[in-house]
């Protein structure tokens, strides 16, 4: 994975083939009853960046954490807090236990 530290203007370049991963600035606190799938903003998919994570299990609580690859041939500028991703989430039918997983809290390896 490569690394990225920001430019004089506070963006940062996703250089092209590279791959990069992200913690969100926002924390989740998920509700038993639901679940989340995160996409990419429609912006990312046009420059051929592209955008993986996993389900938002209920009960998890903390950052979310992407991985963030530009599969184009261009370097592509993001700045800090910009909209990148958006959650859908989803209704949980019957019980469900809630994640109490090593990541909670957002812990990153």
């Amino acid at each position: 994975l490569a690394k990225v530290s920001p430019n004089r203007e506070g963006k940062y370049e996703v250089l092209p083939r590279k791959s990069y991963v992200f913690s969100t600035i926002e924390e989740v606190n998920m509700p038993l009853n639901l679940l989340g799938v995160l996409f990419p903003r429609s912006t990312l998919i046009r420059s051929g960046v592209i955008i993986g994570s996993a389900l938002v299990d209920p009960g998890y609580v903390g950052k979310l954490h992407m991985l963030m690859f530009n599969s184009s041939e261009f370097p592509f500028e993001v700045e800090r807090g910009a909209r990148v991703a958006q959650i859908s989430f989803s209704k949980v039918e019957g019980i469900s236990k809630g994640y109490s997983g090593y990541y909670q809290g957002g812990r990153v390896v």
